[in-house]
């Protein structure tokens, strides 16, 4: 995690500075010149022991803070967000960090004289800046190691598709980026594009339905009405990325919530003109926009296509409009992952935020991830909402 490298080398910097040098080098002792070779190691290993620990201190001391900061909202609107994103040095930082260990390593064995102290510390914080930032190589998102299904889901029977006349067909070309180890930036992110061949006819009638919304539970309808033919091939062409790619289930979901957020942001009442319009999935990938519920609708069609047992779900905050994601059900014990208990089937369904404005456009960007939630939904009102 980049928070607890760069904090721990904002720490271990600041030491040296610090009257923390001098009360571990009381304790420490300067060794003299008629000190052995042995006792200039041991008090050297003793001072880095005490070092470390006044450090390893400090860090959880600013790790509580980050803490209380996250909890009272302040961590995301102080701007500190970005400090949680991984990162991992380049190859280049390790020779430095040998370099650094074997002349620490002569310093503590040459224990003569007063400079020996300085000398020292400020190799061990060399070396423990070095290790913070280089950190240990990356490992997958523990989420990934797990599926929510025993079994690959079969696909449902494709509907058969009208013949599309060339005058009324339009080529589709959906791209975004889906980086596979999350949270890694200088781990390339794999462009995708889909190319659909879609109805400009099945659009407009699309278009003519009524879009009104009476209860909640009529979101649902635009993902069971909206598995037009284009939203089939859509996802079939996802599962032979997945097969091509050899995504388990957990990144193919997580793939499909990137190609969601690939749609650029617009209200409503910017692309429409009225305060709530939710479009069939077909209407978003033709438009290549929409809001927080169009989103949603999409990455929820091609998830049902695909086989997995899908909600949306709907949030309402104490002030201001509501918002919508989805969720996909998944095993019970899916770590650091934030699920909701469906009252009905008794199954966990693990929340999945399908809404930026066409971030996965960009490489560099980070994506939200199944089981990933922002800290000011944790607390908003959430409400499942059937798709089926």
């Amino acid at each position: 995690m980049r928070f607890a490298r760069v904090s721990a080398a904002l720490i271990l910097l600041c030491a040296i500075l610090s009257p923390i040098k001098l009360l571990v080098r009381l304790l420490c002792g300067a060794p003299g010149a008629e000190d052995g070779v042995f006792s200039s190691l041991l008090q050297g290993l003793f001072y880095l022991v005490l070092l470390i620990i006044c450090h390893g201190a400090l860090i959880v001391a600013l790790w509580l803070v980050r803490r209380f900061l996250v909890f009272a909202d302040g961590w995301e609107n102080l701007g500190f967000k970005d400090l949680d994103v991984g990162v991992h040095g380049s190859w280049y930082y390790q020779w430095f960090l040998v370099v650094g260990a074997i002349l620490l390593l002569g310093v503590i064995f040459d224990g003569h004289g007063p400079r020996t102290a300085s000398i020292s510390e400020a190799l061990a914080a060399f070396i423990a800046v070095l290790v913070a930032l280089v950190g240990l190589p990356p490992t997958p998102d523990s989420i990934d190691a797990y599926d929510p299904l025993p079994v690959p889901m079969p696909f449902p029977p494709k509907p058969v598709p009208d013949p599309l006349s060339p005058s009324d067909t339009i080529t589709l070309a959906i791209s975004w980026f889906f980086r596979r180890v999350p949270g890694i930036l200088d781990t390339p992110a794999t462009n995708y594009e889909l190319s659909i061949e879609a109805s400009r006819g099945r659009y407009e009638a699309l278009i003519a339905k009524e879009h009104a919304i009476k209860a909640i539970g009529d979101y649902g309808r635009f993902v069971r009405d909206g598995l037009s033919p284009e939203v089939c091939e859509a996802a079939s062409q996802l599962r032979l990325i997945s097969e091509r790619d050899q995504l388990g289930s957990i990144l193919e979901i997580n793939n499909v919530l990137a190609l969601a957020q690939r749609f650029r942001y617009a209200s409503d009442i910017e692309d429409k003109g009225v305060p709530e319009y939710p479009k069939y999935p077909l209407e978003t990938m033709f438009e290549d926009r929409g809001d927080c519920e169009d989103h949603a609708i999409v990455a929820a069609a091609c998830l049902v296509r695909l086989g997995y047992d899908v909600r949306l779900v709907s949030l309402e905050y104490d002030s201001g409009p509501g918002h919508m994601a989805l969720a996909v059900a998944g095993a019970e014990d899916l770590p650091d992952a934030f699920a909701i208990r469906d009252p009905i089937s008794g199954r966990k369904f693990y929340y999945c935020e399908a809404t930026t404005d066409a971030g996965s456009r960009n490489p560099n960007a980070v994506a939200f991830r199944m089981g990933e939630v922002p800290d000011r939904d944790r607390r908003a009102k959430m409400e499942l909402v059937s798709v089926v």
